[in-house]
């Protein structure tokens, strides 16, 4: 189990075991490198962690444990687990800012305490049979001890329609994510799942100059306190007013010029000319790297096995690839857009839904949709759509979320055995009655896609090349003084990161601050005019994986519509197919990439 994610702790493994539990650890060292040895234990040997990630705030509840009359023998934030956990039982994790995956065995109460930090930074999965658990960072590791292994057909169900899993289900069945901000409790073979953190209480009486001056002192403390490392540090570049905001910030705190790292992928929307603006401007060490669709195509099924996932979007296994030449540790500017209202275009969307909800001709406009005539083209079809789900807003968010038409779903998969109703559950309860529409978009897009999509891809591809990311604009104090203001304060139309711009409009070329958002990510027509449409229509038509899961007719349609530049959402559909047969070729019928990468390099040659 440990052996197989050894690429997420190159620097040492270790072991406890004992007559009712095994704790195993692969160590990527950052800090205290020499003592920094896991499994730890507390001083008589009735506690023992394994975690991953990394504690911020360590260095305070060391002194606090210390005062408290807790011994400690290591320099490590690993330590600060254990003394805490017996100062304070469960609720230690309270206590701890930044991100983690905790495994704790009491050997006196013969209990496993299992814990996810808050936002959901660092993974962690389990399986529970005959009162037996099994937990690791990856579900590769899971399947080392359980070789039962089936496709859980509502997650298939949710990757084909958002790109991803919201809550606890995985694409195998019997595996779960612990979600965040959770923690487990595992005595006489039953488990409980616990909430320890709520996002708070929206407030519309913020005073504006006030949060300005907390938000700007706690990216500058927030920013610093992650730069701790006794290992190199560096920070993406992207260009983008997220990252350029992290450079500006720990050029400030470090002695030595910063590294910084940015990629491109050779198309008009690159923003690698306002990286080395910011680059020049405070002075960084600047790196960059141009990434083609074929070098992304070679190692695609490398990338599935190690994001256990069948996504498109993991190209930042390369930029992490170059930063590891460099550094150990990385600063990203993932979940910005989320906690400062950065997706302005889908805001506003959201803002029109909301007027024609409260409009008095509502039930006019829902009876419009059936009406109307089906229409090969996606974003038509998916206005009639939003006009037949007015006033249902779980509905409404999933439609601007990328969600198919249900009909088109049900044609698609030869046996629909998934369960929609479960999949529209996960974002229920951030939609609640005659509350606000945007403000509950934004909350439902922090607690599930950036989660279990963005957060997960990072984690996946940067800890594939034993490179650990850390996300300072997600810090606790950011998250429980940003989430509670209302949109209006974040966004207005056509003006997104309304608090951010504020604060950092005296340390940025006014350039940067003007500039309009640009979205990172690779161009997908252009990708699908290359090798991806090249591998879709060899391998998807006759792949024996696909038409297990999938009728011919309809995929054969779907590469037909594809074609049109304008169809974006079936060419990502067919590559999210694509990525469906490596992956069930790789962790379903195999369990190694080898395969699939030999299928790849014949079709190349």
């Amino acid at each position: 189990m440990i052996r197989v994610i050894h690429h997420r702790g190159p620097d040492d493994i270790g072991f406890y075991v004992d007559s009712q539990i095994g704790l195993a650890n692969a160590r990527l060292s950052i800090i205290d490198i020499e003592g920094g040895h896991q499994p730890q234990r507390n001083e008589d040997g009735t506690v023992h962690v394994t975690y991953n990630g990394e504690i911020y705030n360590f260095q305070p509840l060391r002194a606090e444990l210390e005062n408290a009359g807790h011994k400690f023998s290591t320099k490590s934030d690993t330590e600060v687990i254990v003394h805490g956990y017996e100062q304070f039982g469960d609720a230690y994790v309270q206590r701890l800012n930044g991100m983690f995956a905790i495994a704790i065995w009491d050997s006196v109460k013969k209990k496993l305490l299992l814990a996810r930090d808050r936002i959901g930074i660092k993974p962690l999965y389990y399986s529970v049979q005959d009162g037996v658990i099994i937990f690791a960072s990856e579900m590769k590791s899971l399947l080392q001890a359980r070789p039962k292994r089936n496709v859980d057909p509502t997650g298939l169900y949710s990757v084909l329609n958002v790109g991803y899993i919201p809550g606890e289900r995985t694409l195998i069945q019997g595996i779960k994510k612990l979600p965040p901000s959770s923690i487990l409790n595992f005595k006489d073979g039953e488990a409980e799942v616990l909430t320890y953190w709520q996002i708070p209480i929206k407030s519309n009486s913020a005073d504006l100059e006030k949060t300005i001056g907390e938000l700007r002192t706690g990216l500058r403390d927030s920013v610093r306190d992650q730069l701790v490392a006794d290992v190199p540090v560096g920070c993406f570049l992207s260009g983008g007013l997220d990252t350029s905001t992290i450079v500006a910030f720990a050029s400030k705190a470090v002695t030595q010029p910063l590294k910084t790292f940015c990629m491109g992928f050779g198309e008009e929307t690159d923003e690698l000319q306002d990286a080395r603006v910011i680059a020049e401007h405070f002075g960084t060490e600047h790196h960059e790297l141009i990434v083609d669709s074929s070098q992304g195509m070679k190692l695609y099924p490398k990338m599935i096995w190690h994001m256990e996932a069948p996504k498109y979007n993991l190209y930042p296994w390369f930029v992490c690839e170059l930063v590891r030449k460099h550094v150990t540790v990385c600063l990203s500017g993932n979940g910005g857009d989320e906690l400062f209202g950065g997706y302005v275009s889908r805001y506003e969307h959201a803002l029109r839904i909301m007027k024609l909800s409260r409009s008095p001709i509502r039930p006019v406009l829902r009876i419009v949709h059936p009406l109307a005539p089906l229409s090969s083209d996606v974003r038509t079809e998916n206005r009639f759509r939003v006009l037949q789900a007015l006033g249902d807003q779980t509905r409404e968010y999933l439609i601007l979320a990328g969600a198919m038409p249900e009909g088109f779903i049900r044609n698609l998969f030869r046996t629909p055995n998934y369960s929609a109703q479960e999949f529209q559950e996960c974002y229920a309860p951030f939609f609640p009655a005659n509350s606000n529409f945007v403000d509950n978009l934004m909350m439902a897009e922090m607690r599930t896609k950036l989660v279990d999509d963005l957060l997960s891809v990072d984690d996946a591809m940067s800890m594939a090349h034993s490179l650990e990311l850390r996300v300072p604009l997600i810090d606790n104090r950011i998250v429980d003084l940003l989430t509670p203001l209302p949109w209006q304060m974040k966004f207005r139309p056509g003006d997104g990161k309304l608090l951010l711009r504020q604060v950092v409009r005296d340390l940025l070329p006014k350039h940067i601050l003007q500039k309009p958002k640009w979205g990172f990510s690779v161009d997908v027509s252009a990708w699908f005019r290359g090798e991806v449409g090249e591998l879709v229509r060899q391998i998807v038509p006759e792949s024996s994986v696909i038409d297990k899961y999938f009728t011919k007719t309809q995929v054969q349609k779907l590469i037909g519509n594809s074609r049109s530049q304008a169809e974006r959402r079936y060419q990502v559909l067919l590559w999210q197919l694509l990525g469906f047969h490596f992956w069930h070729r790789i962790f379903i019928d195999t369990d190694m990439p080898e395969s699939a990468t030999l299928e790849i390099n014949a079709l190349a040659a």
